[in-house]
């Protein structure tokens, strides 16, 4: 569904997702969670499906943060530096696995032509140096992570965090990601706009990875993906984003 152009430029500010939006979360998952296998080896011997098993199980549960329940249970007390040792690692790499999804920098630079933008998203702090090799700090207004303001997606403190500093009502915002939890259902509930990206998973190459890996990995990540598309694909009587499209590009045709 494009958001039609009269929408637009109703709307005071676009807030934007970056993962699956802007940027694919493949890769940094995908290495993510081979460090955290690696890590674990000499603790306790997991073969690498029955890993990647316990965690798509995990997040399909809804848990997001498998990771430090396989390590408190593998690990026990140690768990915390191992937690610190695979994530310096991931945050090392951070930039080298940040690959942009085809036509969204573009996409970014025309609505900012039209609207002001804030990034608004989960990321470390050191994801700063990423958004910024890529330009973004050249379209956008304001880039609020929940590492800057101690508030985190889903909670309505991170959404009213930004209402208050760009002063303005919540119903002239837009809201766009790719997850309903995080991103739609938060916001809406505040009565921020709100667009659903149905980002569907993409194979990416990663140096390092072998390909057994990454092709177990792949066909986990493509069954949660395909989870999540269908678990929200809703009644209509049931919450829904007010706009929905594949991508962002295509959300935003209206502009080309």
């Amino acid at each position: 569904m494009v958001i039609p152009y009269e929408k637009i430029k109703k709307m005071e500010y676009i807030l934007v997702d970056i993962g699956n939006v802007i940027f694919h979360d493949y890769p940094v998952d995908l290495a993510f969670s081979r460090l955290v296998y690696d890590q674990l080896q000499p603790y306790k011997e997991i073969s690498m499906s029955e890993f990647l098993s316990i965690r798509k199980k995990m997040i399909l549960s809804g848990n997001m943060f498998w990771h430090e329940e396989i390590g408190h249970q593998v690990c026990g007390t140690d768990w915390i530096n191992v937690r610190d040792r695979h994530w310096s690692e991931t945050l090392r790499r951070l930039k080298e696995l940040t690959v942009p999804i085809d036509g969204a920098i573009e996409t970014i630079q025309r609505i900012s032509c039209v609207k002001p933008i804030v990034i608004a998203a989960n990321q470390p702090i050191e994801a700063m140096e990423t958004i910024k090799s890529f330009g973004l700090t050249r379209y956008c207004k304001d880039i609020v992570l929940d590492s800057m303001i101690g508030y985190t997606k889903p909670e309505p403190e991170f959404y009213k965090n930004i209402i208050n500093r760009l002063n303005v009502r919540p119903d002239q915002l837009l809201m766009i990601g790719d997850r309903y939890e995080n991103d739609i259902e938060p916001a809406a509930e505040l009565g921020i706009k709100t667009a659903w990206v149905r980002f569907k998973p993409q194979r990416k190459i990663v140096e390092g990875i072998d390909p057994e890996w990454a092709e177990m990995f792949f066909s986990g990540y493509c069954e949660i993906g395909n989870y999540n598309y269908a678990e929200h694909t809703r009644p209509a009587d049931e919450l829904k984003a007010d706009y929905e499209a594949d991508s962002l590009q295509d959300l935003f045709k209206s502009l080309q």
